[in-house]
């Protein structure tokens, strides 16, 4: 015979079991978009977010990803009519930078007026950039820590984490009454559309409302009172409808909850991407296209810059030459002399991760002639065994291979040349750029969150993280786990009695 107590003991290992499993999925997210490059910087704002969620009781969310814990997006990004690309209020972003890999929220806006270098939408390379203005913090210290620099993160959209499987929710703003309202829309696990509809209790037809700039859904009875229940029919970005009803008169403060929450995750039904997991932090592939440092519009090396010169000796360089005919549709090119021994590295604050790059390229032509073996590749301080042979006044494109050169530390922030002759030299370098390794799958230009910042070709870079189980992997662990469960309650209510 077990004893009750030896009963309760499994019963609580039991429920300990399930609720470690709630938790390791509870690491997990829902990609709605393929994993992207952007640009990060940060903001010191604590209140005043132009999305509004500050005003809704922080005991009165189901999300689990804290009101606060966000960042403000570029002004065109969040201006997009492609409800599925753009950065909307109240939709969740996973973010990996130089700490961490999180999930945020937007939360706010990012003006073009005032911040034209990172919030206009728009770069030399690309028609459009995605932004991540960083609430410093929060969402800065989760991703960035201490780091103090700027810096392109990897991104993808993905499902808020709603706890406890809650429903979507509005809030009813302030001065709102029986024949005029405010609706914020809040606990969504996907982007809603700029239209929601209302139907007053007795009617037939629905009355279109369309979402202010701001953020709120501003409602008019239409000259006579509220007829409750009041319907409210809300559409996903992925076109999933749920109507909400409103049972009592309007007043600020008052909260409605749907019956459910969104479960389309994307327009087909099927998963964007299996990998549930991070995104992998990945440098930006163009190195120099036309300027040094394409993130910024400007030509020397500054702190914030992406890319930049980190050493040069015996020499001089010159970023925006014309002196000759850039490579096809170069404006500028990179131009070099170096004196007997001198030498020019470029790189960046944060380090790159060998194993993530295939090699780097560019194309490379002389002022006059240089002789085979007068210059050398480096790899930071140290010489390499690369050697380039004769270089002409013609544009020769050279790739330098990086994963399976030996000689290259795991981890490294910057490489140039170096002239080993006591002579001068004069060459130009245009397109210099990373090609990723093959594990490092890239995605469509547009795939998601309005395009990306990586460069002159019509591929962004992407990756489905870092070897963790995919989608079919993942489903057949908790089918696992599920079954053990099971036995172990059968076992439990066996051995009771």
């Amino acid at each position: 015979m077990i004893t009750n107590s030896f009963t309760i003991l499994l019963l609580l290992l039991f429920t300990l079991l399930v609720t470690n499993n709630h938790h390791i999925n509870a690491q997990s997210v829902i990609p709605l978009g393929k994993c992207v490059n952007g640009s990060a910087t940060y903001y010191t704002s604590t209140s005043g977010f132009m999305c509004g969620f500050e005003n809704i009781p922080s005991n009165k969310w189901n999300n689990q990803i804290p009101a606060l814990q966000g960042f403000a997006p570029d002004e065109p990004w969040m201006r997009m009519t492609n409800v599925i690309e753009r950065a909307s209020c109240g939709e969740c972003f996973q973010i990996t930078g130089p700490k961490a890999s999180a999930v945020i929220m937007v939360i706010d806006l990012c003006p073009t007026k005032g911040n034209e270098d990172w919030c206009s939408g728009k770069s030399n390379l690309v028609t459009h950039s995605s932004h991540f203005d960083l609430v410093q913090s929060t969402s800065w210290n989760l991703v960035a820590g201490t780091y103090n620099n700027v810096f392109i993160p990897t991104y993808r959209k993905v499902a808020c984490p709603i706890g406890n499987n809650g429903p979507l929710r509005a809030y009813i703003g302030k001065d709102s009454q029986e024949y005029w309202m405010s609706l914020l829309f809040y606990d969504y696990t996907v982007g809603i559309k700029d239209t929601i509809e209302i139907q007053n209790s007795g009617q037939t037809t629905w009355t279109s409302v369309t979402r202010a700039s701001y953020n709120l859904f501003e409602v008019s009875a239409g000259g006579t009172p509220f007829k409750t229940p009041l319907k409210i029919r809300v559409t996903s970005i992925f076109d999933e409808v749920i109507t909400m009803t409103l049972n009592t008169k309007p007043a600020q403060g008052v909260i409605i909850e749907a019956d459910s929450n969104f479960k389309k995750f994307s327009s087909s039904g099927t998963a964007v991407d299996s990998v549930t997991s991070s995104c992998q932090m990945l440098p930006s592939l163009i190195i120099y296209s036309d300027k040094l440092d394409p993130y910024r519009n400007t030509l020397k090396p500054i702190t914030g810059s992406d890319w930049k010169q980190t050493q040069l000796w015996s020499g001089t360089a010159n970023y925006a030459s014309t002196a000759t005919t850039p490579y096809q549709g170069a404006t500028a090119v990179w131009e070099t002399t170096l004196n007997g021994y001198g030498g020019l590295t470029v790189g960046k604050d944060l380090k790159l991760n060998k194993n993530q790059i295939d090699s780097i390229s560019f194309y490379i032509k002389a002022g006059s002639t240089i002789a085979a073996n007068n210059l050398v590749w480096m790899w930071e301080e140290k010489e390499s065994n690369l050697k380039f042979g004769q270089i002409t006044t013609s544009w020769t494109k050279i790739t330098i291979p990086v994963k399976n050169d030996t000689s290259v530390a795991s981890q490294f922030g910057y490489f140039g040349f170096k002239n080993l002759q006591n002579n001068s030299v004069k060459f130009y370098i245009n397109f210099m750029e990373l090609k990723l390794d093959s594990s490092v799958v890239p995605d469509p230009v547009g795939s998601t969150g309005g395009g990306n910042n990586n460069g002159k070709t019509s591929s962004s870079t992407g990756t489905g993280g870092g070897g963790k189980p995919g989608a079919s992997e993942g489903a057949i662990q908790s089918l696992s786990k599920g079954c053990l469960y099971i036995m172990l309650l059968l076992f439990i209510t066996f051995i009771a009695f």
